[in-house]
């Protein structure tokens, strides 16, 4: 049998309900209880039963410092905030299920000191760099600019030069004398040119998949930056599928459960003969409703469950929340019994029985006596008299006028 909730229950019984604990979903009860059976007769609010260390808090049992709820369970997100993290990192989706460290995405210029990124200094663009030469050397730019300023690398008195293996090896010979080799981000200056270092990188397309080129270096990608509908982990109420791509392995893909798979019991629709009671709940499709069967005079106004005892009752083949369903009609006067008559005859008395039958009230006809039917009737003449048959039979006998 289907559970009905209560409020419809006592509208369709008419009866007058004052049910404290009737509830449909946790925040009809109190903040310390959780509403079981929700929106059904059944349905009732209890007290939570919480440890010592999770008091009861909105309808579930608090979790301790630093740890969060599924709704069920407590666990410890990733983070909660950027401290959370190593160096480098900063808190995604802080203290939630999805929280994760995720690298910060400083630019070529910048490194990261703790969980924010500042400019480099010049050596720490290359380790030639300066920005400022001692004395008796050459001031060459570098072409950076660094948190100490402009950038050069301090070149020797000029030395002379044929070819590039006659200077230094971070140097090439230019117009007969050596001179720096300048490099871009992630090359270094070897055997007087510039070669790609292989620990750096400028772009994520330099990276495996599922990692990110930050800092110049690859670090593994969040699920988010993956794709905007990974996560690391799902919620309650979604269902958790795993996700194929490449680099991608350990993310989720959350899908919202359709309202049957929330409950059994609910729908986002009611059939013709339901009524449809808002379970204040959504799905993956949509709107989330308890269908309560209706009862018959609902379904048709025509309808009954239970005829009258002087009706005939026909079945309709429709079944509400009362039982099966009829369409009653009233039987005549003479069915409901055979003493009643819708109308009586002129030389009847008309006695009422209070039934109302097809035709309308319902009477028992008695006779009258003759002298009911006429002042002047009698049943017997006295002596002396003539008695003429006056044709009427009444409730004292045979009626005659005496002449």
């Amino acid at each position: 049998m289907k559970k009905l909730t209560l409020a419809v229950f006592c509208v369709f019984l008419s009866l007058k309900c004052a049910f404290a604990t009737e509830c449909v979903v946790d925040e009809d009860c109190a903040f310390d209880e959780e509403c079981v059976d929700g929106g059904t007769i059944d349905s009732k609010c209890r007290i939570l039963t919480c440890p010592d260390d999770r008091p009861p808090e909105s309808h579930a049992c608090r979790c301790p410092a630093g740890m969060i709820s599924n709704d069920k369970d407590c666990f410890k997100p990733k983070c909660m905030a950027d401290t959370d993290c190593p160096d480098g990192f900063v808190c995604i989706g802080g203290g939630s299920m999805a929280a994760e460290c995720a690298a910060l995405n400083c630019s070529s210029e910048e490194k990261a000191v703790g969980h924010v990124c500042i400019p480099k200094l010049c050596a720490e663009f290359d380790e030639r760099y300066t920005p400022v030469c001692p004395e008796g050397t050459k001031a060459v730019f570098a072409q950076e600019e660094g948190a100490d300023g402009a950038c050069y690398i301090c070149q020797q008195e000029e030395k002379s030069c044929e070819s590039d293996e006659d200077c230094p090896d971070a140097e090439s010979c230019e117009e007969e004398r050596c001179a720096p080799v300048l490099c871009p981000h992630c090359f270094t200056a070897e055997k007087h040119e510039c070669a790609r270092r292989k620990d750096c990188c400028l772009t994520d397309a330099d990276c495996p998949a599922g990692e990110k080129c930050a800092q110049n270096k690859c670090v593994k990608k969040i699920c988010p930056e993956i794709n905007l509908s990974y996560v690391a982990a799902c919620g309650a109420g979604n269902v958790s599928l795993p996700v194929f791509d490449k680099g991608g392995e350990h993310c989720r893909i959350c899908a919202p459960r359709t309202c049957s798979g929330l409950n059994s019991s609910y729908k986002t629709s009611c059939g013709p003969n339901e009524n449809r009671v808002s379970a204040r709940k959504y799905g993956a499709d949509g709107e989330c409703f308890l269908c309560v069967q209706k009862k018959c005079a609902q379904i048709n106004p025509s309808f009954r469950s239970k005829c009258g005892k002087h009706d005939i009752a026909h079945d309709t083949g429709e079944k509400g929340l009362d039982g099966n369903c009829f369409t009653c009609t009233r039987q005549m006067c003479m069915m409901i019994d055979m003493r009643y008559r819708a109308v009586c005859g002129k030389y009847d008395i008309a006695e009422k029985t209070g039934v109302i039958g097809a035709e309308g009230p319902c009477y028992i006809c008695k006779l009258k006596t003759c002298a009911q039917i006429d002042p002047s009737y009698k049943t017997r003449c006295p002596a002396g008299k003539t008695a003429v048959a006056a044709g009427i039979a009444a409730e004292d006998g045979f009626c005659f006028i005496c002449k």
